[in-house]
């Protein structure tokens, strides 16, 4: 409650109360001063500090509200110092591993060398998982240039960046962070509190369809509901009620990233193939772009250009489908490698027939490597008419 005194102190797997709150050791450090503010709830809880001691914290209420078990915790402007993955995560992330998960979300990221020793620690006990960043500090977006070149996708968490930074910044923040990462080629997601408000009712606001709706068009890959599906009583319906929301805003033709300078920077093959291909289905409005990857590159690189056309990516991999769900614009098949670029083509026809997906006389535009069975060279693009 306002005004209220609340003391922290050192989580040993006791109870917390409104009086007594138990967090996490690291919570008690010598940055700690008197006056330093303290939020809860994604900063919807605000406390000031008014003691500290080496294993507590008392603090005065200045905006009291309701709290839960493992609610996030901030103190703005101290430093991040645990190691970005500690032994107590390692257990987790072998459990990650053996039941197939394909990402794990990296939190408080504070530059690339955080994703460095994540990555060093992963190749130890997974080293198939790929690493989302999480955007939520400010020296995170002060850096992000080297955190798209080391991360496989980057989270946009509002609530905690909210907590950090002025709340008016946040929109250009996660403006430009869609920007450089539809520029770098990077998947990137929208989370937190975007229908808020179905936590509690069966339909969100206005304004939070909009935020979804903005979110999308701004080039979001992805947009994440956190508290409306894990603790909210309609979560079926938050999730009906986003689908729906994306896919009326798809209608309308996605944003390209811009690329000052592009013209004037050596591509690799893969990256011209992908920015032509693009092309080639715009000016032939292709009905689909249909690409072969191994990995999932081609596909990803292809989506970076934000084509008007469908991207089907054949793969062989289950893995690299499941994982190429996570970009833009992109659905997956599975299709057996083929010996020749015919027996390829011919292949493609067969399946897209029989489930529907072209008709005699649509266009495709077909992304390949060349010979055939090579992976990781993505060097042809080929214009196939079917039944032509």
């Amino acid at each position: 409650e306002d005004d209220a005194e609340v003391r922290f102190v050192v989580d040993a797997g006791q109870s917390g109360d409104a009086r007594e709150i138990p967090v996490h050791r690291s919570f008690f450090h010598d940055n700690m001063a008197v006056q330093d503010p303290v939020l809860l709830h994604d900063g919807v809880v605000e406390l000031q500090v008014r003691h500290v001691a080496r294993d507590s914290v008392i603090a005065r209420v200045v905006h009291g509200g309701t709290i839960s078990e493992r609610t996030g915790l901030y103190s703005p402007g101290i430093p991040a110092t645990a190691p970005p993955i500690t032994d107590e995560d390692r257990p987790l992330l072998q459990m990650a591993a053996d039941q197939g998960a394909d990402y794990v979300a990296l939190g408080w990221v504070t530059d690339d060398q955080d994703l460095l020793q994540a990555r060093e620690v992963l190749d130890e006990v997974a080293p198939h998982l790929r690493l989302v960043a999480k955007i939520e500090r400010p020296e995170a977006f002060a850096r992000l240039d080297g955190i798209l070149r080391r991360s496989d996708a980057v989270m946009v968490r509002r609530g905690d960046l909210g907590a950090q930074l002025e709340v008016t910044r946040v929109p250009l923040v996660q403006r430009e962070v869609l920007r450089r990462a539809n520029r770098a080629g990077v998947p990137a997601v929208i989370a937190t509190q975007m229908l808020n408000s179905m936590v509690t009712s069966p339909r969100p606001t206005r304004a939070e369809a909009s935020d979804v709706a903005s979110a999308v068009a701004a080039g979001a890959d992805g947009v994440l509901l956190s508290a409306e599906t894990a603790v909210g009583q309609f979560p079926v319906e938050a999730v009906d009620m986003m689908a729906r929301v994306i896919r009326q805003t798809e209608l309308e033709p996605p944003p390209r990233p811009s690329q000052p300078g592009y013209e004037l920077r050596t591509a690799s093959f893969t990256e011209a193939t992908a920015s032509l291909a693009t092309e080639a289905a715009d000016r032939v409005c292709a009905r689909l772009i249909v690409c072969f990857t191994e990995h999932g590159r081609t596909a990803l690189l292809v989506s970076k250009y934000r084509p008007g056309a469908p991207i089907l990516a054949f793969c062989t991999s289950e893995t690299t489908r499941r994982r190429l769900s996570l970009t833009w614009g992109v659905r997956t098949d599975r299709l057996e490698p083929s010996s020749t670029v015919e027996r390829m083509v011919e292949q493609v026809e067969t399946r897209l027939c029989e489930r529907g997906l072209v008709e005699t006389g649509d266009t495709l535009i077909l992304v390949f490597g060349a010979p055939m069975g090579t992976s990781g060279r993505t060097n042809t693009i080929r214009m196939h008419r079917i039944g032509g």
